[in-house]
């Protein structure tokens, strides 16, 4: 898209400054003058848009991850929509071949042409005596080509008017507007460019070719029989289209020395041009933390909980808007921010309606009991992925992927900076319906989960970046057998969502998503787990103690077996004499190796 808005940038450019010149400069006689202007519009409407303006950016800390709860996953199809953005290219792509073919072919032609006949190096320049006689005179670059039929009538005028073209490069500015045509063939003001140059080079080479008799060169103009049309890429000697012009100029009063000014006109159309189709470039501010806390701020504080069943939402994100400043709830659904007195409070959570605490809310709460704030759900409600599969894998499509090294995933720059709170959360192209079938279509269960009865939730980690797409994969959580990669392939495989938004601009986004692997036809009290590689049911957990810490049922790290000094397994009551009713389905307590000291 970066390069889209800089053909669209550059191409406005060119339309403005070749407005000033048909205005303003194109009638008067300072003929290098407008040759000038015209290449330097060429060259300023391509670098205008790479100009960087900085722009001071106050940067905040941001916020913990944010974590989303998604719905059951679907299996219905859904048309795919059209990628615009790929069809446009694929057009202008074929624009630009079809011009660049055009341009070689021309100049395959005009090259073979000058091989083919008579060379005759003069010192100035090299003469090429023309063959055919319905070859016009004309030059291109160092190369002179006189036709035979103009050897013996007004040779000396054609090969002095030439010469001039020669010895100010001409062929160099147009050849140089039929490369921008190439990538720019969507643009037809390079055309009239074009045309301007072809004549201002004429109205050069006329000037300097008089021996200061113009009546005379311009009765030797009219006097000149047409001849075939010329090549498109040289300077002939003469063009029907613009004698009548070519002749005016030659009779024409020399312009006052007061018509330059008008040169000055295009400075500030330059100065608007420029700041106009010029890039943002996002500065940090250097404020130190003493001078934000001198700003006019306030604290809100308050609760955030479901309309229709008044259940607190925990992980609810709470931003001020037009800042990078946010929170998230606590399990109770709890929340504390800093806030500059006249800003907004966008409150959302995944699955229900965003809300906005206007500043004269905000104003009149400021002093009272904590805030109670009240989302309703969305039409389509969401809650967590479930993949599901029956008790014995069915297919070779069950056998789980074998993933690259996460070390090949990109890594974001400084300049793509991840948050983690924003004020317009990412989406998946399609909506929340196609994600779930997205998934649906391309999640398996592992058959080493399945054989092995493993069942449990996998926390997927990932970033959606400022284009949408999706990178950083990693576990923050994981079941083994498999899921965890199963989880991993899938979310690589995701196309690029709508990006998030801060401040108006697109950002990138730190997500956290839950998948639950479950298999069909088990019930809650015969579900099993495996933890430490030993099978247990829910609400029969083991005790583990790891170095001397009671770990928590729903803490299960990942320990490498050649870091582990010992491992010792108590039931019975000999666990529940050490440990007592914690004890009652056993106790695994693992020690570690103690690091030796280097």
């Amino acid at each position: 898209m970066e390069a889209l808005a800089y053909l669209l940038k550059a191409s406005a450019g060119l339309v403005v400054l070749y407005g000033i010149y048909w205005l303003f400069l194109r009638q008067h006689t300072y003929f290098a003058a407008n040759r000038f202007y015209l290449l330097a519009a060429l060259f300023i409407s391509l670098a205008a848009p790479l100009v960087q303006i900085p722009e001071t950016v106050v940067e905040v800390a941001a916020t913990p991850t944010v974590r989303f709860e998604l719905g059951v996953v679907t299996v219905a199809a859904q048309p795919e929509t059209v990628d615009w953005p790929f069809v446009v290219w694929c057009i202008y792509a074929a624009g630009v071949g079809f011009m660049l073919l055009r341009l070689a072919k021309r100049l395959a032609e005009l090259l073979w042409l000058i091989a083919s006949n008579h060379w005759q190096p003069t010192g100035k320049y090299i003469l090429v005596r023309a063959k055919n006689e319905n070859v016009s005179s004309f030059s291109f670059f160092n190369y002179l080509v006189l036709s035979h039929r103009d050897e013996g009538r007004c040779a000396e005028v054609i090969l002095r008017h030439e010469a001039v073209h020669i010895r100010q490069w001409h062929s160099f500015d147009l050849l140089l507007v039929e490369v921008l045509r190439s990538f720019f063939w969507f643009n037809p003001v390079l055309i009239l460019y074009k045309r301007s140059l072809q004549e201002v080079h004429e109205f050069i080479a006329d000037e300097l070719s008089t021996n200061g008799d113009r009546l005379a060169y311009a009765r030797e103009l009219v006097g000149y029989s047409f001849g075939v049309a010329p090549q498109a890429l040289v300077n002939p000697f003469f063009n029907s289209s613009q004698l009548k012009n070519r002749i005016i100029m030659l009779t024409k009063i020399r312009s006052s020395c007061w018509v330059l000014g008008r040169y000055l006109l295009a400075i500030p159309v330059l100065m608007v041009l420029v700041s106009f189709v010029a890039t943002r470039r996002s500065e940090p501010a250097n404020v130190t933390e003493a001078a934000v806390q001198k700003t006019d701020t306030k604290t809100a504080t308050g609760f955030i909980y479901d309309k229709k069943t008044k259940q607190p939402l925990a992980g609810a994100i709470v931003v001020v808007v037009g800042t990078t400043v946010g929170t998230t709830t606590d399990a109770k659904g709890a929340f504390r921010i800093d806030y500059e007195v006249g800003k907004e409070l966008a409150v959302s959570f995944v699955g229900y309606e965003t809300s906005v605490c206007s500043a004269e809310t905000l104003k009149k709460v400021a002093k009272a009991e904590p805030m109670q704030i009240f989302l309703s759900k969305q039409s389509v409600a969401l809650s967590e992925i479930v993949v599901v599969a029956n008790s014995k894998p069915t297919s070779a499509e069950d056998v789980p992927v074998k993933m690259p090294s996460t070390d090949a995933q990109p890594q974001p720059t400084k300049a793509d900076e991840v948050f983690m709170v924003v004020e317009q959360q990412p989406e998946f192209k399609g909506g929340t319906n196609a994600l779930y079938q997205f998934l649906g279509r391309n999640i398996k269960y592992p058959a080493a989960a399945v054989k092995a009865n493993v069942e449990g939730k996998v926390f997927v980690q990932f970033v959606v970046n400022k284009i949408g797409e999706t990178s950083d994969v990693t576990i923050l959580k994981g079941i083994g057998f498999g899921c965890d990669e199963e989880a991993m392939r899938v979310v690589r495989l995701m196309p690029n969502w709508i990006p998030a938004r801060q401040s108006g601009k697109s950002v990138a986004v730190q997500y956290t998503l839950p998948i639950a692997f479950a298999i069909e036809g088990k019930t809650a009290s015969d579900a099993k787990s495996f933890r430490f590689g030993i099978e247990q049911k829910p609400g029969e957990e083991m005790l583990v103690i790891l170095d001397g810490v009671e770990l928590e049922p729903s803490n299960d790290p990942k320990i490498d077996p050649a870091n582990i000094q010992s491992v010792e397994v108590l039931k019975g009551e000999t666990a529940l004499k050490q440990y007592g009713q914690k004890g009652k389905n056993g106790v695994l307590i693992i020690k570690i190796k103690t690091p030796k000291k280097e």
